[in-house]
């Protein structure tokens, strides 16, 4: 047939097969010849982001499990991200690397066997890290509305149980492709991520106002405080102001990562695409 290439040239594969992915996604080998460029871009971000991911967390978690007194719910909720970031740097990327360059060596079937590698670490990590920082704009969130409350309502052992769901859910939601249909695990993304992106969204929106707010009070009572208690009014508003900074900067990173992850699995559901190539 016109579209049939020898075999010779895939390895064992022909070039639209399905079968090397037990039929949960169909890959168009075909369409990896057209994405070199794209290929050696991707491998060369993820060469150098393996090292750093893998040192950056490890170092991160040593110094939280090595010191008492950072182990507090937000901090056990940067560890879990930490954590699953540290596995995405020790799995994923090498997966991702390895099938990378047998695409751009167009050794389709080592190609396939990494992707499928890949699969479950690459959406069962990627989900926790998400649902994490969602989990982490909501400990924010009640942190500034519950004030001497939060220590005694919010707890280790309820945000490592809510991260024991998450595990249960992501593994859950990986394997819908082999029960179901890979449309169906697009929907249920979607919805998974479309709430999440929303109430972070209104979450960081009423945190920035409210230390806007209290900036400005702080601001006003300024002069009034210095003489009780010298320059600590002045530092919490240092503190405040550089804290509305880093949550602006949080903010923007969390949506520049997710919308576009987001407008492309709508795109998908509302055009009925089940088909994905990679």
């Amino acid at each position: 047939m016109e579209n049939e290439t020898s075999l010779s040239e895939y390895g064992d594969l022909k070039p639209l097969t399905t079968s090397c992915s037990l039929s949960i996604v169909n890959i168009y080998l075909k369409d990896a010849d057209s994405m070199f460029l794209y290929s050696v871009i991707f491998l060369t971000i993820h060469c150098i982001t393996f090292l750093t991911a893998v040192a950056g967390n490890a170092v991160f978690l040593l110094a939280i499990w090595r010191t008492p007194s950072l182990h507090t719910p937000s901090n056990v909720l940067l560890s879990c991200l930490a954590f699953t970031d540290l596995l995405t740097g020790l799995i994923t990327q090498p997966s991702v690397i390895v099938e990378l360059s047998a695409r751009i060596a167009k050794d389709y079937k080592t190609y396939c066997i990494a992707y499928l590698v890949n699969y479950f670490p690459c959406y069962i990590l990627s989900g926790i890290s998400f649902l994490t920082l969602t989990l982490i704009s909501l400990d924010r969130f009640l942190a500034l509305q519950l004030h001497l409350r939060y220590r005694a309502i919010i707890t280790i052992p309820k945000y490592l149980a809510v991260e024991g769901a998450f595990v249960v859910l992501m593994t859950t939601v990986s394997i819908i492709p082999f029960i179901g249909t890979f449309f169906l695990f697009q929907i249920v993304i979607t919805c998974i991520i479309s709430p999440c992106l929303c109430l972070s969204v209104m979450i960081y929106l009423t945190i920035a106002r409210s230390i806007a707010k209290h900036e400005s009070q702080i601001q006003t009572e300024t002069n009034l405080s210095v003489h009780l208690h010298g320059n600590a009014a002045e530092i919490e508003r240092k503190k405040i102001k550089k804290s509305s900074k880093t949550m602006a900067a949080l903010f923007f990173i969390f949506c520049f990562c997710y919308t576009p992850t987001l407008v492309v699995m709508v795109a998908l559901v509302v055009l009925g695409n089940s088909n994905v190539s990679r």
